[in-house]
């Protein structure tokens, strides 16, 4: 993801995908989603620090323990690269919701599709495969 990325918008997928996969309202998401791109420094990836910043915003917690951010990081840092982006932070609520698998897969698989067409390509799945 690129600087230009950081700064876009929410894609209806990743609304639809958080509405589903949390008790968050669409309006609470949108926040979350601004705290997000504004705790990164551009590049639309959050570090460790970045990534504490950011629970401390969204968990309204300025004393939120900072083991406690370093553990939720390593669940959402997917691909292990040291850095959290907004879609493995969607991909890892869609794991921990209690949605069926149905509507996992369908969430999960938009996320993948990265080209919005409706496949998985070879290529897209091997992007995936990597980060994991």
């Amino acid at each position: 993801m690129n600087k230009e990325d950081s700064k876009r918008e929410l894609t209806d997928q990743e609304l639809d995908a958080l509405k589903a996969s949390s008790y968050m309202t669409e309006e609470e998401i949108r926040g979350c989603y601004e705290h997000f791109v504004n705790s990164d420094d551009g590049d639309g990836k959050l570090t460790k620090d970045e990534f504490h910043n950011f629970a401390k915003k969204v968990f309204k917690n300025k004393n939120i323990d900072r083991a406690k951010t370093d553990e939720i990081f390593s669940t959402f840092d997917t691909n292990n690269d040291g850095m959290v982006t907004f879609r493995e932070f969607i991909l890892v609520a869609i794991a921990i919701s209690n949605d069926d698998l149905n509507v996992m897969l369908t969430h999960a698989f938009h996320m993948l599709d990265t080209s919005g067409d409706g496949f998985l390509t070879l290529d897209e799945f091997k992007d995936f495969m990597k980060k994991i």
